[in-house]
């Protein structure tokens, strides 16, 4: 009942809406969707806005969606962490360590030193059997 008949602008604080206001002028000026990602009390939100038109291809609505994107940026940030340590062990390692398909034995990755044992170059190495 709170939220029926009031503007979308009273829940948001004032620097938010500023932002906002611009992403609305901009979808009315170009006519195209406009994505933004906006950070508030700790939180990630992905933001789209789209126009919505009428048969004469005037915009009347905009369509507005916004997900809290907070729990899957920061596991985005841990993989992309933890994969930095993986890659920094695997091709630094002096142990020889190959990455290949099980189905037919291509390889996907081999570090420098497994490399030097076949006397091949990594790059010529990778991606075959």
């Amino acid at each position: 009942a709170q939220l029926v008949g009031s503007s979308l602008f009273d829940f948001f604080p004032p620097d938010l809406v500023v932002r906002r206001k611009a992403y609305l002028a901009q979808v009315l000026e170009t006519c195209q969707p406009v994505h933004a990602v906006d950070v508030r009390d700790g939180r990630t939100f992905d933001n789209y806005i789209h126009p919505v038109f009428n048969m004469d291809g005037a915009i009347i609505r905009l369509a507005i969606f916004g997900q809290d994107i907070t729990e899957s940026k920061s596991a985005e940030q841990t993989l992309r962490a933890s994969e930095e340590k993986f890659a920094t062990v695997f091709h630094h390692s002096p142990d020889l360590i190959a990455i290949a398909r099980l189905a037919d034995g291509v390889f996907l990755d081999v570090n420098e030193a497994f490399a030097k044992l076949l006397g091949y170059p990594r790059t010529e190495v990778v991606g075959k059997s």
